[in-house]
């Protein structure tokens, strides 16, 4: 099949006016300039394609609870909340938000996602979607939880019985304040002895001011009521979450950290140096009014920022998953940044967050056919496309997947 555009956006090197993308199977061919017409052409007229975009950090399975736990009472309340609300679901709860959010994700032009999975049996079905997800098994050990041999050795079984074949797996560690440092080196060794495939490790790390207030104060509400769950707080004082596992040489440059929030310029170091992965979450951020996110000083120091909506539970009513929703953001809150710096955390940032940027990203032969095409006004200049593309809404002309048109 070839794919003919006014615009081809291949997220590396420059625009392409009038321009193809050939795919065959499931496989970019060709990316060029414009053909004549065929059996197998597909006309996109006024529109541009571009690379699907990776969503680098989402919990699908919370994509029910948009505005259901408004965040007044501040962090460690509102996740009180969603630990009480999580332990009343049922199977059937988690399976139909985790769906509802894939469908969310391809309706909107997200053709990959890393998913933070708790509840584990609903992978299989969220598997056989068209949608491209990286599951990664939220693991907590602390305070009379499973045991970090536990977690492992189930993540191990999951890993063996379940294929994935269009993406992968990860392991999350959920944060500091309640995954142990034996758990997340257990994560590590694990990654290290995987040899089939490469594992993503992810975690939140500095999210909150509550976060921040308990590991570098040693008090506050998140302290109080962790004491309160037993809790072994010897680690809280004097250094933030940050540095505390920085201490305990627990960041790689496959680590993606996400949230970030409030760093300082040593902080800024610290993640420059170990050469990890940062997701920032626009949408999340504004609705709890984190500490601001250091963008521009985190890419000006090479960190390889990526963006995710993280779950629909930290969004107001009516919210979705849309990730073109988080660029607008992004665009009005950094208005020094280039266009396609924006795109680029969304595309060729994301996959290497991923470990597959030789599989995703870009349009360039060989690599997946992920690529969606966005309708644009008639008459656009190629000097204006890609500002359209990250500050207008657009009508999606095209989702492909694998190969495979998911929506037309």
């Amino acid at each position: 099949m070839i794919l003919r555009a006014r615009f081809i956006y291949p997220g590396t090197g420059p625009i392409i006016e009038e321009g193809i993308v050939e795919v065959e199977k499931s496989r970019i061919q060709r990316v060029g300039q414009t053909v004549e017409g065929g059996d197998e052409l597909l006309e996109l007229d006024d529109a541009i394609l571009l690379p699907g975009l990776i969503n680098a950090h989402c919990h699908l399975e919370l994509s029910d609870l948009a505005g259901e736990i408004p965040p007044r009472d501040g962090f460690t309340r509102w996740l009180q909340k969603i630990v009480a609300r999580k332990h009343g679901r049922e199977h059937s709860d988690y399976e139909r938000a985790a769906l509802d959010g894939a469908e969310m994700l391809l309706r909107s032009g997200t053709t990959s996602v890393c998913d933070i999975v708790s509840w584990w049996p609903v992978l299989p079905k969220l598997h056989a979607t068209k949608l491209r997800s990286w599951s990664c098994l939220e693991m907590i050990d602390f305070a009379g939880q499973r045991s970090w041999r536990e977690w492992v050795s189930s993540a191990e079984q999951w890993f063996e019985k379940l294929q994935n074949p269009r993406g992968g797996w990860g392991l999350s560690p959920h944060a500091p304040y309640t995954a142990t440092a034996d758990l997340y080196r257990a994560a590590l060794d694990l990654e290290r002895r995987t040899k089939t495939m490469p594992l993503v490790l992810t975690t939140h790390i500095c999210e909150s001011k509550d976060e921040r207030e308990m590991f570098e104060e040693g008090g506050g509400k998140m302290y109080e009521w962790l004491v309160r769950l037993g809790r072994d707080m010897y680690d809280c004082g004097g250094q933030s979450s940050l540095e505390l596992l920085a201490r305990n040489k627990l960041l790689t440059p496959r680590t993606l950290g996400v949230h970030l929030n409030g760093l300082d310029q040593a902080e800024i170091e610290l993640v420059a140096r170990c050469g990890m992965s940062v997701a920032h979450c626009p949408g999340s951020h504004e609705f709890f009014g984190h500490p601001p996110f250091p963008m521009e000083q985190l890419l000006a120091r090479g960190v390889n920022v990526c963006v995710g909506t993280d779950s629909l539970a930290s969004a107001p009513r009516g919210a979705t998953l849309d990730l073109f929703a988080e660029l607008r953001r992004l665009r009005r809150a950094y208005p020094g940044l280039s266009a396609e710096t924006i795109l680029r955390l969304a595309t060729v940032n994301g996959a290497r967050a991923l470990q597959a940027e030789s599989r995703l990203g870009t349009l360039e032969p060989g690599k997946c056919a992920d690529l969606i095409a966005l309708q644009l006004p008639a008459g656009t200049k190629r000097s204006d496309v890609l500002e359209l593309v990250v500050t207008e809404p657009r009508p999606l002309a095209l989702v492909m997947v694998n190969g495979e048109q998911i929506r037309r």
